[in-house]
């Protein structure tokens, strides 16, 4: 299965920029959502209404929600 949508969690504004770019240089067809925090991105995935990315690349040291809590509470929603 191609991948065609990709979300970017990372407390690092700048490391979601530079993944944004060397993804788009690979397909420049991709959608490509990025967030700084896990429950922003929790946030974004339980809206029934959008489909879940195809990919997701995390960041297992944010401050509040580490990368490790967002795995659970992901496996939890059951997506």
């Amino acid at each position: 299965m191609p991948i065609k949508t990709v979300m970017l969690i990372d407390d690092d504004s700048v490391n979601n920029f530079v993944n944004k770019r060397l993804l788009l240089r690979q397909d420049d067809s991709l959608k490509i959502e990025a967030f700084e925090s896990g429950d922003a991105s929790l946030e974004r995935l339980q809206d029934q209404n959008l489909r879940a990315p195809d990919l997701i690349l995390l960041d297992l040291n944010m401050p509040e929600m580490s990368g490790w809590q967002f795995l659970e509470s992901y496996i939890e929603l059951g997506l």
